[in-house]
């Protein structure tokens, strides 16, 4: 995971999706869960299950139960948002939830 920086909210309103050095706006690297959270988050039309399922679906949690996938997801929205994860500082990000279930970058 990376350090949030001041800009990744401006990066985030725009829309921005281009993938430096391999890594997102957000800095996660290519082919990683971040990565893919982030995206998704980014479209606005996944729920948690959505997301869980999909990272298991792509063989990016092996051996683990949708459970454990989806906790996993949390923890990265926590990191998104205010939460320190391992050391790394929050992005300062508000990640929220429609009627509905699913998830999205919340810029307005």
């Amino acid at each position: 995971m990376s350090n949030g920086k001041l800009e990744d909210l401006e990066h985030t309103r725009e829309g921005r999706t281009q993938s430096v050095f391999g890594k997102s706006w957000l800095r996660h690297k290519e082919g990683t869960q971040a990565y893919m959270i982030d995206y998704m988050l980014l479209e606005g039309q996944y729920t948690l299950d959505d997301i869980a399922q999909i990272l298991i679906d792509n063989n990016l949690c092996p051996e683990r139960q949708l459970g454990q996938v989806k906790a996993r997801v949390k923890m990265h929205i926590e990191h998104l948002q205010d939460g320190h994860n391992c050391g790394q500082l929050p992005h300062g990000l508000r990640v929220s939830e429609r009627a509905n279930g699913e998830l999205y970058f919340d810029v307005a």
